[in-house]
């Protein structure tokens, strides 16, 4: 279960830029997470750096975390972690100017 604040045409909260802070849904998902019991439970919400996810995970906000962004940024990112390169990872400055993906014609892409 991915905890999503917003819906296909609210971006803005969906996919907020640097004005929201970095893991806006982490109290949600703390309680999602709680109620549902064995469900996985995955954070969604402007999770851009590797830290923040390993911390909520391992503190039992979430099983997982989406950093969509975040591989955006650096596609290598997941490799770069695995190698211990986390120094050289490119970050994501939550601009979102290039993330960003919209189709007139399929609303849902």
């Amino acid at each position: 279960m991915v905890v999503v604040r917003g819906a296909i045409f609210s971006a803005d909260k969906t996919r907020p830029d640097f004005h929201e802070p970095t893991g806006f849904n982490a109290d949600v998902c703390r309680d999602v997470k709680a109620a549902v019991g064995r469900v996985p439970v995955f954070l969604q919400g402007s999770v851009v750096h590797w830290g923040q996810a390993e911390w909520a995970i391992e503190n039992g906000v979430c099983d997982g975390a989406e950093m969509t962004r975040a591989q955006l940024a650096d596609p290598e990112l997941v490799a770069k972690l695995q190698h211990g390169d986390a120094d050289r990872i490119r970050p994501c400055i939550r601009c979102n100017q290039t993330c960003q993906v919209r189709d007139a014609r399929n609303p849902i892409v």
